[in-house]
């Protein structure tokens, strides 16, 4: 890739700040996130562990299949987005 093919101009800069709804995406960014409060963000055995915790309506964290209902309509709905 050249030089001439990285360089930006202005108009594109504004053009692409317009296309991205910054408020959406810096409060997206700064949501809670329990695996960074707990300081486990790249333990990926641990996040498995939990998520089948949260997603077997059997454990004792007494939300029964409501989680599991939640989370497999979000999943139907990104997969619906990427179409």
């Amino acid at each position: 890739m050249s030089i001439d093919e990285l360089r930006v101009t202005e108009q594109e800069l504004n053009d692409l700040v317009e296309e991205v709804d910054l408020a959406s995406l810096e409060k997206r960014l700064n949501q809670f996130s329990i695996f960074e409060a707990l300081r486990i963000t790249e333990a990926e055995v641990k996040h498995s562990q939990f998520l089948s915790w949260l997603l077997n309506p059997q454990e004792t964290h007494a939300l029964g299949d409501d989680f599991q209902k939640v989370f497999l309509n979000f999943c139907e709905i990104q997969q619906c987005l990427s179409k």
